[in-house]
């Protein structure tokens, strides 16, 4: 068979059996809608009228506003110094200088060189959430609609950029990342084209989107760089792997009882229930039945068995337990984080304004601590597991 046809039937079928993952920006993002995201193209994305009228009034009043953070002046330790450039230029050069990045491994596999498609769709999302999630209030980014637009058709085309993982500028790992994905949408370096599914020459992309390289104002080229999208994208990942790697813990701890106890007492009702999990049909969808499966484990590795000498003697079984029981605890930490991150305002550069436009104060904070420590708690709890599961075997 003809290559062309072959990869042209590939991707009809890929059409076909894809996922319709709508993505609805009227209230907060949940954990299941970030994992989907991640696995699969994003087919339509909601914002209500609402939102996008609250958007454009904030950008409005943005622009008249005297004094924010790089507003006709520089940004960081050059936030004093003022900038005669014009908004579009000087938003522009922020963007351009802080995605300076480099690939010198020539022979290096394209995966080695460059994001894969699910990490930026999950960071353009993350700043078209950081966009539409402070439209309202008193808190606001001051971004153009035009922005706005722009990346909800990106997203829903799935004409994503080719973001390089080297850059020689770094903040909690995302700024450099996150300001190469904003050079694409400017129209340069190269994006994927929707029907051809190659990269191809970011403005000719844009063209065929029926759009024009963004042209950036008010606080455009900010928005579009601050963030921890990038780490998000990584720990949505980490999550879904840790998670199923506890529950493959789960299932040989939950034979490895069941063999304890059938040489002593197969009939014991505490690990009847272990059987019954194993055997239920929702053991690869119902998260909560895992953890609940917790406490049979642990009642029966302490105590409940009538001949405690088993449990006794293999200590470290009796304690893989209470360790994947605090695993599973640190991990929902994690992802409750992860939400709270995703759907918070403290991750953007944000206008907050006080008794009307008397008082106007900027603030352009975002770091990844909350993330950093969360995840740590869990990398903790997994090496304890592991050199549990070492001494098991």
């Amino acid at each position: 068979m003809n290559r062309a046809i072959l990869n042209s039937t590939k991707r009809q079928l890929s059409d076909v059996y894809r996922r319709n993952i709508h993505v609805d920006l009227s209230g907060r993002v949940d954990l299941n809608l970030l994992k989907e995201v991640y696995k699969h193209p994003i087919t339509s994305i909601a914002i209500g009228p609402t939102i996008m009228k609250n958007i454009e009034e904030k950008s409005n009043r943005y622009d008249n506003m005297t004094e924010a953070y790089g507003k006709g002046r520089g940004f960081g330790v050059n936030q004093s110094t003022e900038v005669t450039l014009s908004e579009n230029n000087h938003q522009r050069n922020l963007v351009l200088s802080h995605s300076v990045g480099f690939n010198h491994q020539k022979t290096a596999q394209e995966s080695q060189k460059f994001y894969d498609e699910k990490t930026v769709r999950h960071m353009l999302l993350s700043r078209l959430i950081a966009m539409t999630f402070n439209s309202n209030g008193e808190t606001f980014t001051g971004v153009s609609p035009n922005v706005v637009n722009f990346l909800k058709v990106v997203l829903e085309k799935n004409a994503l950029p080719k973001v390089a993982k080297r850059h020689t500028l770094s903040a909690s790992g995302d700024l450099g990342p996150n300001a190469a994905m904003a050079r694409v949408l400017l129209g340069y370096g190269e994006m994927k084209h929707p029907q051809t599914n190659k990269y191809e020459p970011a403005e000719k992309v844009i063209q065929q989107l029926d759009l024009k390289p963004l042209t950036l104002c008010n606080n455009d080229g900010l928005v579009l760089i601050n963030g921890v999208g990038l780490t998000t994208a990584n720990l949505v990942d980490v999550s879904m792997k840790i998670e199923s790697y506890l529950k493959t813990n789960m299932m040989v701890l939950a034979l490895s009882l069941n063999a304890m106890e059938a040489r002593k007492n197969q009939f014991n009702p505490l690990l009847a229930q272990t059987r019954l999990w194993l055997t239920s049909q929702d053991t690869d969808n119902n998260y909560a039945s895992y953890k609940n499966c917790l406490g049979y484990f642990y009642n029966a590795l302490n105590g409940a068995s009538e001949n405690k000498a088993i449990t006794q003697n293999d200590y470290s079984v009796r304690n893989v337990s209470e360790v994947l029981r605090l695993a599973w605890k640190y991990l929902d930490a994690l992802n409750k984080t992860l939400v709270e991150t995703i759907n918070s305002a403290q991750h953007n550069p944000l206008m907050v304004s006080s008794q009307q436009d008397e008082q106007m104060m900027s603030s352009n904070n975002f770091n990844s601590l909350a993330l950093s420590h969360a995840t740590s708690d869990v990398m903790l709890m997994l090496g304890r597991l592991n050199q549990l599961n070492r001494t098991m075997t």
